[in-house]
């Protein structure tokens, strides 16, 4: 994947946009505490209330009411949620659960200045004599994470952190084959795989447009689809 880039507010969202799924870690700051606690999401009402598991610190827990009011933030496909609520019940026995309102309002701060979409597109990578075909599997207008199986003779060549490549791609959308230059920025080898993040670089105006069309297409299709089975 591609490291990730600076933060920047995307404002509110409103309750359709919760972005929260079962499992997922959170981090609670309790009202007069100045440290926060790793929870999990266990269940919700929407609308109504969430469910989260919490570390069972008798510091906290001794202190712990419907008075109470907390802060929530996850993480969640790039973007940092956070909303104030407050506490509606605690469970000590079995497992120490914390019943907490529904969000009125949920800030937003995405942590990637591009929005970034998940795909399979078919790619060749090449550097100096090498060459892999491969795919994309996720693309911004910043730049892609491709991966790719080389033969067993080019495993040893140096495809690392700093080397540019030259990527062949054609866009969904696009009418032609576009030659695009990458910088690697990560290199993951496993199971003689080699998963590369990069950055764009130098992009000519139609390759800027045919990704930023493709990737704004697919991000509001996203969307639909996420709305539609809420």
């Amino acid at each position: 994947m591609v490291p990730e880039e600076s933060p920047k507010n995307i404002g509110t969202a409103t309750q359709k946009d919760l972005g929260v799924e079962w499992g997922m870690p959170l981090m609670i700051r309790f009202e007069g505490f100045s440290e926060s606690y790793k929870g999990t999401l266990v269940g919700m009402d929407r609308g109504h209330y969430l469910i989260c598991n919490i570390p069972q610190i008798r510091s906290i827990w001794v202190k712990v009411n419907k008075e109470n009011q907390v802060v929530v933030r996850y993480l969640h496909k790039g973007v940092v949620y956070g909303f104030k609520c407050s506490v509606i019940s605690v469970i000590g026995e079995p497992v120490p659960l914390m019943l907490v309102s529904y969000p009125e309002e949920i800030e937003t701060v995405a942590l990637r200045k591009n929005d970034r979409i998940t795909c399979l597109i078919p790619a060749t990578v090449q550097v100096d004599s090498w060459s892999c075909k491969g795919a994309i599997l996720d693309l911004s207008l910043g730049g892609c994470s491709f991966v790719c199986t080389p033969s067993p003779e080019s495993e040893s060549l140096k495809v690392d952190k700093g080397v540019d490549v030259v990527m062949a791609v054609q866009i969904p959308g696009s009418p032609s084959e576009r030659i695009v230059e990458l910088g690697i920025v990560n290199v993951r080898r496993e199971d003689h795989r080699i998963t590369i993040g990069s950055q764009f670089k130098n992009l000519d105006t139609d390759a800027h447009n045919a990704i930023e069309s493709y990737v704004q297409t697919m991000a509001a299709l996203s969307g639909q689809m996420t709305a539609s089975v809420r």
